[in-house]
């Protein structure tokens, strides 16, 4: 059972994030609190080479910081979160996001305090407008298949799990943990919540906006990650749990591919000429624990 007044400890796994992180933890520290308890900040330093430290340091109570002298890996730093926690409610939060809502925080915790509540709340995550010519094709991609999901209402929730923004139940925080293998992890937290029996649920109204890959080899970077994750949660968990939630079918990319290429057939043919790309790379590609880092991605505003 949640207290009326849960407490609540936001997490931020960083890896070299002094560009956009003092912007974010001005907007966290900002959030109204009408129905929780902030008891901190944490901001989880993955053996940062800048001044992530230093910034978030600066900040003082209560933003606390815990600085790892080696760079381990976003699934090490969200274990090490896990164990520390001792609250209610995790709310875990990337660096390189843009949260424009004081009430962000507030409305992910209020699904916690309905009748049968989750215990794994994902936000709505946006792709900023693009700007470069990359971005704009990538932003093309981002419209297909956010129409995809869209377009199958509530049979798309898996779709929606996202980890840029994410709370957990203290119930759910206290079993899960990422695998010690690449892997999917926000794909993984999903399937690893609906077979052991959690809840997940999708909160609409809780916007984040993330940054795209403004160069070529950063979005063949990133894309050649996404494409891997099938291939990497068959590791985890049985196909027909894959399959059952697999609801974005050919014939769904298909139709929303040319609902939005009819708009921008230019950027439309640029965004196949990057996929083909993508894909050609992912014939070579070998996943790491600590995934390679997309450096146009990390500074964020609107």
């Amino acid at each position: 059972m949640i207290p009326r007044l849960p407490k609540v400890i936001v997490a931020i796994p960083a890896y070299n994030e002094a560009a956009n992180l003092p912007s974010l933890l001005s907007a966290l520290l900002s959030q109204a609190r009408p129905n929780f308890i902030l008891l901190g900040i944490w901001v989880v330093s993955d053996g940062s080479t800048d001044d992530t430290v230093a910034k978030a340091q600066s900040f003082g109570h209560p933003v606390k910081t815990f600085a790892g002298r080696t760079r381990r890996g976003k699934f090490y730093r969200f274990n090490q979160i896990a164990a520390r926690f001792n609250a209610d409610i995790l709310i875990q939060i990337d660096a390189d996001v843009l949260i424009t809502s004081d009430l962000t925080l507030s409305r992910l915790v209020s699904r916690f305090q309905k009748p049968a509540p989750p215990d794994l709340v994902s936000a709505y995550h946006l792709a900023l407008p693009p700007v470069t010519g990359v971005e704009k094709a990538a932003y093309f991609g981002f419209r297909v298949w956010d129409h995809a999901r869209v377009s199958l209402g509530e049979k798309a929730l898996r779709y929606y799990c996202e980890g840029g923004l994410r709370a957990f139940s203290a119930r759910f925080i206290h079993q899960f943990r990422l695998p010690p293998f690449p892997t999917s992890e926000d794909s993984y937290s999903f399937y690893y919540a609906v077979t052991r029996g959690f809840k997940v649920a999708f909160a609409p109204g809780v916007r984040v906006y993330i940054k795209l890959p403004s160069t070529l080899a950063d979005y063949v970077r990133q894309m050649t990650r996404f494409l891997s994750a099938p291939d990497l949660l068959a590791r985890s968990f049985p196909e027909s749990v894959l399959r059952r939630y697999e609801v974005i079918t050919p014939w769904v990319k298909i139709t929303s591919f040319f609902a939005v290429f009819i708009a921008s057939p230019l950027i439309g043919l640029s965004y196949i000429y990057l996929q083909l790309i993508a894909r050609i790379n992912k014939l070579f590609y070998r996943p790491r624990a600590a995934w390679d880092i997309s450096p146009s991605t990390k500074t964020v505003s609107l």
